[in-house]
């Protein structure tokens, strides 16, 4: 059970949470199938082949997004969906129960929305259901932070505009396993099940550093400490170096294994590079 008592904020992804883009894009690639495998197998089939291409369709976007080359794949796909006629992408189907859900939830937290959809998009799908916008008090885009989801850097800067802890915040997508194990260690809560579904995480999506990155920490929550440098090891290895957060995890595991001197090294560059904790100026400076 969800600690709900200290849940300040609800934050919602679009796809698959708020908008029903599964079953659209089933339907659509159901049609072109239909020819070849018949009305009865082509629904079946296109959403087979849909969920199969969920976990490496992530991982690339993950890739190009620690490469810094989200934005030119972003473009890219905006030029193919222009020359198809597609854009601009303004028409949204509410998943069927979700607007009853969003208007109970605001009687008691602060909403707001998390995706790696553009700010065009965000826009568009706030005016196509006008009662639902003024419900959300924040939304970030891929153009307000440098990674995206499933990096946490977008979950703490909602945070942040709420004015809210984020181990307050509760992230609502369809790609749970990782939200919640990272918000469990957070919590420093029901850690040996936040380990059973980040190892799950790492084990469907291996090398991404954000998944790495929550292992580490999850074990670092549980004394492990040497395991802890293992994993954090492997996210840096995987591009996380140029993270602030996975920095400041790895000068926090490295002052828990009595390297003093090497964790005020990464409390510093993790202060440069930005997005770690309030406390990393003090940690950088008095250790």
């Amino acid at each position: 059970m969800l600690p709900h008592n200290n849940i300040a904020a609800v934050l919602f992804d679009m796809d698959g949470t708020l908008i029903d883009t599964d079953d659209t894009a089933v339907h659509d690639l159901a049609q072109r199938l239909r020819p070849l495998l018949g009305a009865e197998r082509a629904p079946l089939v296109a959403r087979r082949l849909l969920m199969a291409a969920e976990w490496p369709g992530n991982s690339l976007l993950t890739l190009m997004d620690a490469l810094h080359l989200d934005e030119t794949l972003f473009a890219f796909t905006d030029r193919l969906r222009r020359r198809r006629g597609l854009h601009p992408a303004g028409s949204f189907q509410l998943i069927p129960g979700v607007a009853q859900t969003v208007q109970q939830l605001h009687n008691h937290y602060q909403l707001g929305i998390v995706t790696t959809r553009g700010r065009v998009q965000i826009d568009q799908f706030l005016a196509g259901f006008p009662e639902l916008a003024n419900l959300f008090g924040v939304s970030c885009g891929r153009q307000d932070t440098r990674r995206l989801k499933p990096h946490p850097a977008p979950i703490q800067l909602a945070a942040r505009q709420l004015q809210i802890p984020v181990e307050q915040c509760l992230m609502v997508g369809d790609t749970t396993l990782n939200n919640y194990a990272y918000y469990l260690s957070l919590r420093n809560d029901r850690l040996e099940k936040a380990a059973q579904m980040s190892l799950r995480s790492n084990e469907l999506a291996p090398g991404q550093p954000s998944f790495q990155d929550t292992y580490a920490w999850v074990l670092y929550q549980q004394g492990k400490y040497a395991e802890a440098r293992t994993w954090i090891e492997k996210a840096l290895a995987s591009g996380g170096s140029g993270e602030g957060v996975i920095m400041e995890h790895y000068g926090d595991i490295l002052f828990k294994l009595g390297d003093e001197t090497g964790a005020r090294e990464q409390w510093k560059r993790a202060r440069d590079l930005g997005g770690a904790s309030d406390a990393i100026d003090r940690k950088a400076e008095e250790g």
